[in-house]
């Protein structure tokens, strides 16, 4: 017989469970779930073999601290012989004490002394492209001291990893990641190596298998995937294995499982609410639709197709 391979929740205490409890009833709309509903919500997190590398919390733990790895990524994304020498504060200081706050995911230094900030972005929030430059100028700006020379600032990069799909003026097949760079309006010339905004586009990657894939590829599907791995995933290439012991949910210390269960938990719910609200507004839509149509005296049968509403909801119009 099978021996049953016992789980993170399995072989927590009580005590051990009742924290996570908590977190859980610090979100309104969990508190009404059952006990079972709510363990069962524990269990989606912690039982997994590894960290959903969308979380920004789990990004940054695997890629912030193994810098071999996000070297790795780093020359297969942008497709460049870099060296990560150091990792640097993810917060710059600011000029001014009125000044915003800027915290970003991971950042780090190369050997030539060029800077790379690296993101990961689950939601498409108002002024997300805004917010992206203007890291890229703080850090391009904060670099010289006084008397040091414009000649030795050095170029900053921002790679940034999306969940969803920017709006573009020309999509082509097969193209995942857009990059923007100073250049001569008509002629394309390149201005200078100073700031160079990357958007790595997961849900653009059609494919799904890591066998069809090139390295730039296999990230994305690693990083669009990777939550729901089993424990030895079929396939996955040699080189990216040592991303999946960084990645153990199981490695983590206790604490750092509360944060991470934390982490998840608040992206889950982000989620849900807007997964909410575009149903809600499909559906407030719908309805300005078969109002439109029923002012205009168009048969039922039309207004059902065109406003996907049934007949009894366009009577109670």
């Amino acid at each position: 017989m099978e021996r049953k391979i016992q789980t993170l929740t399995d072989q927590m205490s009580p005590a051990q469970l009742d924290l996570y409890y908590a977190i859980v009833n610090e979100y309104e709309q969990y508190r009404s779930l059952s006990q079972p509903e709510k363990l069962q919500l524990i269990r989606d997190v912690i039982d997994k073999p590894y960290l959903d590398l969308l979380c920004d919390w789990a990004f940054k733990h695997v890629f912030g601290n193994n810098l071999d790895l996000l070297q790795m990524l780093l020359r297969d994304i942008l497709q460049m012989d870099l060296m990560v020498e150091a990792s640097l504060p993810n917060e710059i200081d600011k000029f001014r004490p009125d000044d915003k706050n800027i915290i970003m995911d991971v950042i780090c230094k190369l050997r030539d002394g060029r800077r790379i900030i690296v993101e990961m972005q689950q939601e498409k929030k108002t002024g997300f492209k805004d917010r992206i430059a203007y890291y890229g100028a703080a850090n391009f700006v904060k670099q010289l001291k006084r008397s040091e020379k414009y000649t030795e600032v050095h170029a900053v990069y921002v790679v940034c990893f999306v969940n969803f799909k920017m709006q573009h003026t020309d999509c082509p097949p097969g193209k995942i990641v857009y990059t923007y760079e100073l250049r001569e309006q008509e002629t394309g010339e390149l201005y200078g190596e100073y700031i160079s905004l990357n958007f790595c586009e997961l849900p653009r990657l059609a494919k799904n298998s890591f066998d069809t894939l090139n390295p730039k590829e296999q990230w994305f599907h690693l990083l669009k995937n990777m939550r729901t791995f089993a424990l030895n995933p079929k396939g996955i290439p040699e080189r990216m294995k040592k991303v999946l012991e960084a990645s153990r949910t199981s490695a983590l210390p206790g604490k750092e499982q509360l944060q991470y269960f934390r982490a998840m938990i608040s992206d889950i719910e982000k989620e849900d609410i807007a997964t909410a609200n575009y149903q809600a507004g499909r559906e407030d839509t719908h309805i300005e639709v078969a109002k439109m149509m029923l002012a205009d005296k168009e048969p039922l049968e039309k207004i059902m197709r065109y406003s996907k509403l049934s007949e009894e909801q366009i009577k109670a119009l």
